[in-house]
């Protein structure tokens, strides 16, 4: 039984680990448009209906993603640079009315810390997810500029009880 189980966690973390390296391979990231990374995390995030969201947190504080809110809407995320607040917005193609504004700084979370001290992929287990409350545990990595200062994190979050239910099946 317990063979069975790491064999199905360690599959889970592989595709973990697929996804991320994708992500990581998207075009200009660092000079993406915000409809560019945008479309492309909440498509990730419609496709794969474990993750529960992509965040791209820049060194300089902007960063932008989507989560998968407990009703099942995937609403994308942008902070401008040198604003204090992230916006979450409806999306279908463009950005659509903003629906909640809150204080966030991505550089504070644990994902971002984790992953700018690893200096490569890690794991943060059990935080709470800032759109949903939720337990979560994230796959971050950092991506560096040609100076081999952080350019920006990106993380991969999945609920616990996504993950559990994984397992289970």
């Amino acid at each position: 039984v317990m063979r069975d189980l790491e064999h199905r966690l360690l599959s889970v973390l592989d595709g973990m680990l697929v996804m991320l390296n994708d992500w990581r391979a998207f075009p200009r990231i660092e000079h993406s448009t915000v409809e560019e990374v945008h479309s492309y995390t909440h498509a990730v995030t419609r496709d794969f209906p474990k993750v529960q969201g992509l965040y791209y947190a820049r060194s300089d504080g902007e960063g932008m993603g989507s989560n998968r809110m407990p009703s099942g809407v995937i609403w994308v995320t942008w902070r401008p640079l040198n604003q204090p607040n992230l916006t979450y917005y409806s999306y279908n193609g463009t950005l659509g009315s903003p629906n909640v504004t809150l204080p966030y700084d991505a550089r504070t979370r644990p994902w971002y810390l984790d992953a700018v001290a690893a200096r490569g992929p890690v794991f943060t287990y059990s935080f709470r997810a800032l759109a949903t409350q939720e337990e979560t545990i994230a796959l971050s990595s950092a991506v560096y500029y040609p100076n081999s200062s952080v350019a920006a994190v990106l993380t991969i979050g999945f609920a616990f009880s996504a993950l559990s239910d994984q397992l289970a099946n």
